[in-house]
């Protein structure tokens, strides 16, 4: 829970605060592109429910204070250098429900968390809009095997007929915690959101290369929701691994180092997976 200073200035700060940015992950909103879920500007994200059960919403006050604790690191082992801090603590900055893709406001809750000086008020900001904000379920955005619908849409997983998840074969290890487990099974029931280079969450749109975090944010699976042409198949696929970063960008596995993977893909051959 944010410390009652935390909340005091979020109250502050949301006094006649009117905001025209979208302070929800997960506003749905019709672009040309696709269904596209905020702005870098807001940032509550909600997950899609799975297993009957929707995961806790993450948010930058609980960033902050996650991060307190570690000052002691931040100091000795980074000499407040907060990049060098964001760059080695992929871990500690999942652990607090901290959004890596947003670095302005990553930075600067940092500097709330262990300084309190310099640029905070990105940060001090996007926590009054996110108290503010109206909870949203998002929760329908998933696909049926075998769905018929007369109009099918690329960024409407209901009108797709959902094949079985693919993971590509030499992967196939590396979804074995809890983490990767509830990816495989985001991803086969097609409301496995990517993040982008815009700082924008993507809703599932077919045939195009994604990203999400894996290992805590350290590593990247690069998926894609694969289109059969003319029909209404789609098959969600696990078409990349990275086991590093080189800071916002992934070193894949096949696609060499990037944001996103490569598609059409480079992986050889795929198994069939049923995530548990």
């Amino acid at each position: 829970m944010p410390s009652p200073t935390l909340v005091a200035t979020v109250a502050a700060l949301a006094v006649g605060a009117a905001s025209a940015r979208s302070p929800i992950r997960g506003a749905v909103t019709r672009q040309d592109e696709g269904r596209v879920l905020s702005k870098r500007e807001g940032f509550v994200e909600l997950a899609a429910t799975h297993a009957g059960q929707a995961r806790d919403a993450s948010s930058w006050a609980n960033c902050v204070e996650g991060l307190r604790p570690h000052k002691g690191t931040f100091q000795s082992k980074h000499k407040g250098n907060v990049q060098s801090f964001v760059f080695s603590s992929y871990g500690v900055l999942s652990d607090a429900g901290c959004d890596m893709d947003d670095t302005d406001i990553l930075y600067s809750c940092v500097r709330l968390a262990f300084e309190a000086t310099g640029d905070v008020n990105t940060c001090e900001e996007a926590i009054a809009e996110e108290e503010n904000a109206p909870k949203q379920d998002f929760s329908g955005l998933a696909c049926t095997p075998g769905a018929k619908s007369a109009t099918f849409d690329s960024n409407d997983p209901a009108t797709w007929d959902a094949q079985p998840l693919q993971v590509c074969s030499e992967f196939l290890n590396n979804f074995g915690d809890s983490e990767g487990k509830r990816l495989l099974r985001d991803l086969a029931g097609c409301h496995l959101n990517g993040n982008s280079k815009t700082r924008t969450k993507l809703s599932p749109r077919t045939n195009v290369a994604m990203h999400q975090h894996a290992a805590s944010g350290s590593h990247g699976i690069g998926f894609v929701y694969e289109r059969q042409s003319g029909t209404s198949k789609v098959t969600p696929k696990v078409v990349d691994y990275a086991t590093g970063r080189a800071g916002n960008e992934y070193k894949w596995t096949h696609s060499g180092t990037g944001y996103n993977p490569d598609f059409p893909s480079k992986c050889s051959s795929y198994d069939q997976v049923v995530p548990n």
